[in-house]
């Protein structure tokens, strides 16, 4: 039985379900999409009554990783279902959102991220990683993120390649598969998804890019990060 299942929020009579996640405040909750069954929100104390809350404390794992269990194995997380859609905090749905079209770019089974507008592989994610967030420091996104670059390097990954913003995922069931992988990364090294993501596409997984990029694109709009300042619809 899924572990889903067992914590009661499984989702297996529904379609398609919307996810998100905020930790320590650090966003405002924007509405939900269009065209969603359920809208689930993961935090340890934001409330907003458009979204369905779980509460999920941090036990030493930081928030900047405890997020990722929804957003990279919502299957294990909040939903036991194929078609998920992962929404940063960052982004709002636009009023000509339309998932069906946005799910029929994605094979079933498969996952679609949009291509980073501004990075030409891993090696300079990894290096703007560092420079943003500081070499060994605390923030778990700059911390070892070197170390996980090298590391991909050394066993053959091309530095130069494509990136893909994770600001939106549409899962289609590829969270079962790549989406464990993607999360034992991003437990393992930095908390630095898109490092890791090129990485497990060298590896074989497949990846679909949606058309557009996160900041321009039919149905999502980038605010930017932060709590404060928003327009919420």
């Amino acid at each position: 039985m899924a572990l889903s299942r067992l914590l009661g929020n499984a989702g297996g009579d529904v379609s398609r379900v919307a996810v998100t996640a905020i930790f320590e405040g650090y966003e405002r909750p924007k509405a939900p999409p269009p065209g969603v069954d359920r809208a689930i929100l993961l935090t340890d104390s934001t409330v907003d009554a458009r979204w369905e809350t779980i509460v999920r404390k941090d036990h030493g794992i930081g928030p900047r990783r405890l997020f990722f269990t929804a957003k990279l194995t919502p299957h294990i997380m909040v939903a036991d279902c194929d078609d998920v859609l992962w929404i940063d905090g960052s982004m709002e749905p636009k009023e000509t959102c339309d998932l069906d079209k946005l799910f029929a770019e994605v094979p079933p089974g498969g996952v679609g991220i949009y291509e980073h507008h501004g990075r030409d592989g891993f090696w300079s994610e990894a290096v703007f990683s560092e420079a943003v967030y500081g070499p060994g420091g605390g923030h778990d996104r700059g911390k070892y993120v070197m170390d996980q670059a090298r590391s991909y390097a050394a066993h053959g990954c091309p530095r130069l390649g494509k990136v893909w913003a994770t600001g939106i995922i549409v899962w289609r069931g590829a969270q079962r598969r790549l989406g464990e992988r993607w999360l034992a990364e991003v437990m393992s090294w930095s908390a630095s998804d898109q490092v890791a993501l090129p990485w497990l596409v060298h590896l074989g997984h497949q990846v679909t890019t949606l058309n557009g990029d996160v900041y321009v694109n039919d149905h999502f709009e980038y605010v930017a990060h932060g709590a404060a300042g928003r327009t919420t619809r």
